[in-house]
């Protein structure tokens, strides 16, 4: 995750600083997301992530990466109904997670139908990459 800082006084100066977040699960169960403190950001280099999933690497299509282990469980889906419905005919979102979403699947035929196409491009354990393309 990347994120701007703009600086105090003086010419408008933006510069991108990367982060780090770590998704823990609690004893409840619920996922949570420990971000650094802010006295990480003076002066602090933080380690490179390197990826593992294919929709990490650029390419040559349009296509919009849609990086699932990121977000908390509870608002995956809601995440992911937005995302697909603000994209057009002919656009396709390359959704990454770490397990087939097969209820997922379901949820998606039955709300989007044949106006929805999914294809997987990496189905391996822990390792999974989805292109949702919009048809019109």
């Amino acid at each position: 995750m990347m994120v701007a800082v703009m600086s105090a006084g003086g010419p408008c100066r933006e510069r991108v600083i990367p982060i780090r977040i770590k998704e823990t699960v609690a004893a409840d169960g619920q996922n949570r997301s420990l971000m650094p403190s802010r006295h990480a950001f003076s002066g602090a280099h933080m380690q490179t992530i390197h990826p593992v999933h294919s929709c990490d690497h650029p390419t040559a299509e349009a296509l919009y990466p849609f990086d699932a282990r990121g977000i908390a469980k509870r608002f995956r889906h809601a995440a992911i109904f937005g995302a697909l419905d603000a994209l057009q005919a002919g656009e396709t979102m390359r959704f990454c997670n770490d397990h087939d979403p097969l209820p997922l699947l379901a949820q998606l035929q039955a709300r989007y139908g044949a106006h929805l196409n999914i294809e997987y491009k990496q189905r391996e354990p822990g390792a999974i990459v989805i292109d949702f393309s919009v048809v019109g």
